[in-house]
């Protein structure tokens, strides 16, 4: 799925991303409207957030305690599910980082 599908399928997104977290998060939620949505995962004090970048992207944003530690670009919709459910299994910021 690419990151144009979010803007015409974003539930079908957050299901894709749901089946690459769980059972990893607590909540797989959708927040924001039009352009600016995104795909908010948690489990205790560590979230992300998941969006469609620059590029033909999807952008991780972790978070821990409510505050965001930037930006990651992955080239797929998977890649960064799937670094998100290594976060939210308490991998450090640097074992996120896409492979060259």
């Amino acid at each position: 799925m690419g990151t144009d599908d979010f803007d015409t399928h974003p539930r079908a997104l957050s299901a894709a991303v749901r089946r690459a977290v769980a059972p990893h998060a607590s909540a797989v939620t959708i927040r924001g409207d039009g352009a600016s949505q995104f795909i908010f995962v948690d489990i205790g004090p560590r979230g992300a957030e998941l969006y469609p970048g620059p590029n033909n992207t999807f952008i991780l944003d972790p978070a821990l305690d409510g505050q965001l530690l930037g930006e990651t670009a992955f080239p797929r919709p998977d890649s960064a599910a799937t670094a998100a459910r290594r976060w939210l299994d308490g991998a450090d910021l640097e074992q996120l980082r896409p492979a060259d």
